[in-house]
């Protein structure tokens, strides 16, 4: 290619880079470039020739990224950092005509810059934004966001990928380390957020001797503990059973929950068993398991 930017600023600061770079999963040949002075870049024939599709964008703002889509050929995605300006309007763009025209999305995103924008690898209608604070996901291809912020420290979130088998999503901050959540709940969110209540998929459990044991010097807590998630379209008091494999009721749990998902843990006890724990409580046996609430039910296996 020739000069895919504006061509560089001299000064102290020299800037004039490709700063980000993208192909189609679609079709070989099709790339986006973008640069740190304003320059977005496409081309559909593996850089024979290129066309300039940000001249309708912000100007000599920072590509932040540009992502090609894995769900549309068509489709791309691009942020915008105007930090050097001193402006932090979370510039977010997609345009579904190889970016031809755009259109700006995440309009009620914090003032913020953005640093990254990722599609999800599952569910087309999920984006996810890192910004200078915090990471957002949209279940709407960006019309409206919502923070993901349980355990993360408000700093500049500058990548994140998604982990496909495992269904994680790994992010990389300035200065604070990794973090990895689960995205499994959230890509099956569209899928179930009109039922009043879901149990999402349940891992399973290896049973130990240490449950409820006398602590040692080694081991203080020896009280397991087992996470699950919930969705619940409206906030409400939720009554958990927990059902053997013949459906007898062997514990129950109640839970208050708000809208949306939110992480239950359960401490693997049961009302009965064959022999208690050190600490006086039954735990459960190895065998399968249901967890149920009413109608909805999700099973896991104590091994």
């Amino acid at each position: 290619s020739g000069d895919l930017t504006n061509g560089g600023q001299k000064g102290d600061v020299t800037y004039g880079t490709l700063a980000t770079i993208s192909e189609s999963p679609f079709r070989f040949g099709i790339i986006y470039t973008g640069s740190d002075d304003g320059v977005i870049q496409m081309t559909k024939d593996g850089g024979f020739s290129w066309n300039r599709i940000s001249n309708e964008l912000p100007q000599d703002m920072w590509v932040s990224r540009v992502i090609a889509s894995s769900h549309k050929e068509e489709r791309v995605y691009a942020s915008l950092n105007g930090y050097r300006w001193d402006d932090f309007t979370p510039y977010l763009y997609t345009s579904d005509d190889y970016g031809a025209t755009w259109s700006r999305i995440g309009k009620e995103l914090p003032h913020e810059a953005i640093n990254v924008v990722k599609e999800d690898p599952v569910d087309e209608n999920v984006v996810y934004v890192g910004t200078d604070h915090a990471v957002y996901v949209s279940f709407d291809r960006g019309e409206n966001f919502t923070i993901m912020s349980k355990g993360l420290p408000a700093v500049p979130i500058h990548d994140l990928v998604i982990q496909e088998r495992n269904k994680e999503i790994v992010l990389g901050t300035h200065g604070r380390s990794f973090y990895k959540g689960s995205v499994a709940e959230i890509q099956k969110f569209n899928e179930i957020k009109d039922q009043s209540v879901y149990v999402f998929e349940l891992e399973p459990v290896r049973k130990s001797t240490r449950w409820g044991a006398e602590p040692t010097i080694f081991r203080t807590d020896t009280k397991p503990e087992y996470s699950f998630a919930v969705y619940a379209k409206e906030s409400d008091t939720l009554n958990i059973d927990i059902k053997d494999q013949d459906n007898n009721v062997v514990q129950q749990i109640e839970r208050e929950v708000k809208s949306g998902i939110s992480v239950q843990t359960y401490d693997l006890s049961a009302k009965e068993g064959k022999e208690k724990a050190d600490n006086g409580i039954f735990y459960l046996e190895k065998g399968k398991y249901t967890i149920s609430i009413g109608e909805v039910t999700q099973e896991f296996e104590v091994k």
